[in-house]
């Protein structure tokens, strides 16, 4: 987990989860966040063989997005912990 001060002290928190690969599509993780109350972004970074749509349904569900590593992963990384 990642933590970003803001200009009033305050942290913010989110997630930067990185790939290389797809999922099993387990959908445990999915009905869980639904049963929950969350206000923590989960950011997904793709590299490899990705499959971006995975991580796009994640964001969807978490309020957040997708950043494309393949040319420059850690452009990638910087780019999901500097977002707001």
């Amino acid at each position: 987990m990642s933590k970003s001060r803001t200009g009033d002290g305050g942290v913010i928190h989110r997630v930067v989860i990185m790939t290389d690969g797809r999922s099993d599509k387990s959908p445990g993780f999915a009905e869980d966040w639904r049963g929950a109350v969350h206000e923590t972004p989960i950011f997904g970074v793709t590299f490899g063989d990705a499959d971006k749509s995975q991580l796009d349904r994640l964001a969807d569900l978490t309020r957040s997005r997708v950043f494309d590593g393949g040319k420059n992963l850690n452009d990638a990384f910087r780019a999901a912990r500097g977002y707001n």
